[in-house]
């Protein structure tokens, strides 16, 4: 994917989630580079087969994570 394109994407997504009220970010840049960095990080430890400590599927992290984003 086009590099501008896609922080154009993201920022867009993150100021759009911040006008209507659904999502609480200080700085969308910052919040959607986390975002696309914890699922790459996710991706590649499940391909790794690195789990968590409790041994269950790591996408419960990056759900967490987008609920956090979503309440403020």
């Amino acid at each position: 994917m086009d590099r501008n394109l896609q922080e154009i994407v993201s920022k867009s997504y993150m100021d759009y989630g911040n006008m209507s009220g659904h999502m609480r970010v200080d700085e969308s840049k910052s919040a959607a580079y986390g975002l696309l960095a914890m699922v790459v990080g996710l991706s590649f430890f499940r391909v790794a087969n690195i789990l968590p400590l409790n041994n269950v599927d790591n996408r419960y992290i990056c759900e967490d994570y987008v609920r956090r984003l979503i309440k403020g």
